[in-house]
């Protein structure tokens, strides 16, 4: 119980000192949009159009976030109700031009310690997801007949943690980034290294006079908002789904965000929020430029796809002892693959390109007939003057190795031995070298296609090697095509 007591005591602590470190610091302003509302609040703009206050603010999420800090400690000075209080749509509403005007126009209370056009790429990431979130919040919010204003800044709220954590402890927050694994949530990995969760975090600066800590965070909590709340867990979501190659969840969030999304809003859903978002984070793209990636480019099922054609072709691991365009062109063709209907583009592209421009001269794709016991050429290329284009009949040895994938193939007649054929039941390429004048100067080489399965083997011919070194470079090109032309056709 003194041992519990101690660590929840230790918690508030370092939670304390955590809140006044990033509440004097925050997260950067962005100057452009600051000195448009200045100019707004010196011409009167205002004080005609209020409202124009509040859509100007949603510029800038770090403006926003302080502007509502503020408030909340003016509007408990009055002693306004707390549904005001912890209502930012509602407090931005009730504090009016004249008190917010104070706030924006005074260098010495503004936190300006941070510059925005030094963010790093994770950080700018930080913004575009706040603007996803608050977007999708802010659309659902409209669908449900709940006030978009609400579910707007409900989003952008429960973002700040994460948002403050990201500039004030930028090391830890990008090792916890680049270090999540499968199963893992980056709000649970920050909680661990910092003691407390960015949600907490957040209240904390927002409420400095609440004494919650993790289990007790009531002013996020409350009932009140579990049904904006579930509208800002969309759009976390799907922010992650479009960031596959930072958020290990991201297939799971897809799937989880666009059912929602079908549901309610339609297959209009993700249109509807990557205008919203754009037009939120117009300024950051201004100011930014490409710096920051505009969620107009907001596509997670082909982020998804790529991602996964992008960590296959990293499972090629001979692409990088292949010469610097080949690797550029086969990454190219990974790209491709991310879309299924580009397969067919993607296999032209690797037999009439790519092959051939890492030095192949001609080649040859056998493809396993089972009904005849035979490989089949089904694509022929180049020039091809080591062997013959024809059915290559499986003998009885490759039968008996294969341990079954073709049937009754131990029955076959015996035949002469074929490389092709040898290759298919062989773990490494099967070279072919002749010593007579009319075949010097080439080398053949063979490897099976499918690894679980085999189901053909891929030929080509190289000009011979002069030296080892060669040699072992054009052995690495090779094994890269044989695995690009595998993966192309989607071989286990």
């Amino acid at each position: 119980m003194k041992s519990y007591a101690m660590h929840e005591k230790f918690s508030v602590r370092r939670l304390d000192r955590a809140s006044k470190h990033v509440s004097s610091l925050w997260f950067p302003i962005n100057l452009e949009v600051l000195s448009a509302i200045r100019s707004r609040v010196h011409d009167g703009s205002y004080s005609t159009a209020p409202e124009r206050l509040f859509e100007d603010l949603k510029q800038d999420f770090a403006l926003f976030t302080f502007v509502v800090k503020e408030l909340m400690t003016i509007a408990a000075k009055d002693n306004m109700e707390s549904r005001i209080i912890n209502n930012p749509a509602e407090l931005i509403a009730w504090a009016g031009p004249s008190k917010i005007a104070i706030l924006v126009t005074d260098d010495s209370r503004l936190p300006l310690n941070h510059l925005l056009q030094s963010l790093s790429p994770l950080q700018a990431s930080r913004l575009r997801e706040t603007a996803i979130v608050a977007s999708t919040a802010e659309i659902l919010s409209a669908n449900q007949n709940l006030s978009p204003e609400t579910g707007f800044s409900r989003g952008v709220i429960r973002e700040t943690g994460l948002n403050l954590i990201a500039w004030n402890y930028p090391s830890l927050y990008s090792r916890v980034v680049r270090n999540l694994a499968k199963g893992q949530s980056l709000d649970e990995q920050l909680s661990i290294e910092l003691g407390f969760s960015p949600v907490t975090l957040a209240m904390r600066v927002l409420h400095p006079s609440s004494n919650a800590i993790d289990g007790d965070e009531r002013s996020i909590h409350d009932s009140a908002w579990e049904v904006y709340d579930k509208l800002c867990d969309i759009g976390a979501a799907l922010a992650r789904a479009d960031s596959p190659d930072t958020y290990p969840s991201a297939e799971n969030d897809w799937k989880f965000a666009n059912d929602y999304l079908q549901k309610t809003v339609g297959h209009d859903g993700i249109t509807l929020i990557k205008t919203k978002a754009t037009e939120y984070s117009k300024e950051y793209k201004r100011s930014l430029s490409s710096l920051f990636k505009s969620p107009r480019e907001l596509h997670p099922e082909r982020n998804i796809l790529a991602h996964k054609r992008q960590s296959q072709s990293r499972r090629n691991r001979y692409i990088n002892q292949c010469a610097t365009e080949i690797q550029s062109a086969l990454q190219s063709l990974y790209s491709c693959l991310s879309d299924p209907q580009s397969t067919g583009d993607a296999l032209e592209l690797l037999i009439r390109r790519i092959i051939p421009d890492a030095g192949f001269t001609g080649g040859c794709v056998y493809l396993v007939d089972p009904s005849a016991f035979a490989l089949m050429p089904r694509t022929v290329f180049g020039s091809v003057k080591l062997r013959a284009i024809e059915r290559i009949l499986l003998k009885q040895a490759f039968a008996e190795q294969a341990h079954g994938p073709f049937p009754g193939l131990a029955n076959s007649t015996a035949c002469e031995p074929d490389l092709a054929a040898t290759a298919l039941s062989c773990a490494q390429p099967v070279i072919e070298r002749h010593d007579d004048l009319n075949h010097s100067g080439l080398t053949g080489m063979y490897a099976s296609l499918g690894d679980t399965k085999k189901v053909g083997v891929l030929y080509l011919e190289v000009p011979e090697a002069t030296d080892s070194d060669t040699d072992h470079k054009t052995m690495c090109t090779f094994k890269a095509m044989r695995q690009a032309l595998a993966d192309a056709l989607r071989l286990d």
